[in-house]
């Protein structure tokens, strides 16, 4: 598997493709990026989110960060704008 691209290459790459693309914060989460869409929407990997924020917050629960991540970003997403990001779950291995 190929080792993920620096953060900031990440962003950078982004930027380059759609400067108006919504990535989402913190920072951390840009290791959950898996992609975009043709209409220049980042893709994240919801399982991914919650796995960078429970070892990000060690103290809360899975069903903890996945309440958070279900009402705080994906709650959210529809105020984002035209270029909000996109969340997908897969079902088995890539």
């Amino acid at each position: 598997m190929p080792k993920p691209a620096p953060r900031s290459e990440i962003r950078d790459r982004i930027a380059e493709q759609n400067e108006d693309a919504v990535v989402l914060e913190p920072a951390i989460l840009d290791a959950a990026i898996v992609g975009m869409t043709s209409d220049g929407r980042v893709v994240y990997d919801r399982t991914k989110i919650v796995d960078v924020l429970l070892e990000d917050t060690p103290k809360a629960t899975r069903e903890e960060i996945e309440e958070h991540v279900s009402f705080n970003t994906e709650g959210s997403l529809p105020s984002m704008g035209e270029y909000a990001p996109v969340l997908v779950e897969f079902f088995g291995p890539p």
